[in-house]
């Protein structure tokens, strides 16, 4: 099972369904200014419109936005009786308070080691107050976070990791000229915020957009979707695996498939699932690109298009 930090189910949390605090917690609109356009509320209880009885957890999800694109935290905590608790705040970027036009802006959330982040589009994340979703504090996550953490990371609870990857390009300098090379680089953490595993993977030429990336159902292996700057271009898929195994002080990933998908074209299109087939290591995964969802073998490096649905 693999989570996007864009929503995120935590079930049986103890510090998210402590029902005594709920019943006590004040149910009221916040006031907010009325350019901001999104109005915040604290614990509001809701109208199931469907039998969630025996259901408990929260869902914490991105958004909405506000005129000026500051982000806020939505929560829906189910308490196992059929009850249902929203709230809404924003995440008190520096952006928001000052009012800025410009400025990272919270985009997305994940829940990791019993505690609450929203994700930036650049810098480090704020830790959040579960219960309220008040902001507390910048966070570094234990000293991991030297400067940015990637708005969409993900966790795999296949391994019970905490992945974050950045994108980097890299100067050099050949005769007659400069120019330059992108990698990938993916983290693994553990629920302590011990970088496990550190890997790098080497784009191909041209390609300095990455759509993507997911890790493979084989624990080792990631696939990163990405393609040239511009509309209407093929996307390229990448797949590598970690040769070496867990190196938390970093290490080349080996490429083993590099192909071109020539039914893709759009920049946004995101990786649903990856999974290696155990009875033959093809590779088999689902790409959602616009309305469609392409359901894809690789059979010896090939691409081959077994299904497209209409959405």
């Amino acid at each position: 099972m693999l989570t996007s930090l864009f929503a995120v189910l935590v079930l049986e949390s103890k510090a998210l369904v402590a029902l005594n605090r709920h019943s006590l917690h004040r149910r009221r609109k916040i006031s907010v200014e009325t350019n901001r356009g999104v109005e915040e509320y604290e614990t509001v209880e809701c109208a199931a419109e469907k039998n969630f009885q025996g259901v408990k957890g929260t869902l914490f999800r991105a958004g909405p936005c506000d005129d000026n694109g500051n982000g806020a935290l939505a929560a829906i905590t189910f308490d196992g009786s059929n009850k249902v608790f929203s709230r809404v705040r924003y995440v008190r970027t520096k952006r928001y308070i000052k009012n800025l036009e410009d400025g990272p802006k919270a985009v997305g959330c994940f829940f990791w080691a019993n505690r609450l982040f929203a994700t930036q589009d650049a810098g480090q994340p704020y830790q959040i107050d579960p219960l309220s979703l008040g902001t507390q504090k910048l966070s570094d996550l234990g000293g991991q976070c030297e400067d940015r953490f990637d708005p969409w990371v993900r966790i795999n609870a296949q391994n019970h990791r905490l992945l974050n990857a950045k994108l980097k390009r890299r100067a050099f300098v050949f005769l007659g000229g400069g120019g330059s090379t992108s990698e990938f680089e993916i983290e693994e953490f553990d629920a302590q915020f011990k970088r496990i595993s550190r890997c790098t993977i080497p784009l191909v030429d041209g390609m300095s957009q990455v759509s993507d990336w997911m890790p493979c159902t084989d624990k080792t292996s990631f696939a990163v979707l990405c393609g040239k700057l511009g509309a209407n271009k093929n996307q390229h898929l990448l797949v590598a695996t970690k040769e070496q195994g867990d190196t938390p002080t970093g290490a080349p990933a080996k490429v083993i498939y590099s192909l071109e998908l020539p039914f893709i074209h759009d920049s946004s299109a995101s990786i649903i699932d990856c999974n290696f087939l155990q009875h033959n290591n093809n590779l088999h995964m689902r790409i959602k690109s616009q309305n469609e969802i392409y359901s894809i073998l690789v059979d010896n490096k090939t691409p081959q298009l077994i299904e497209s649905k209409h959405l």
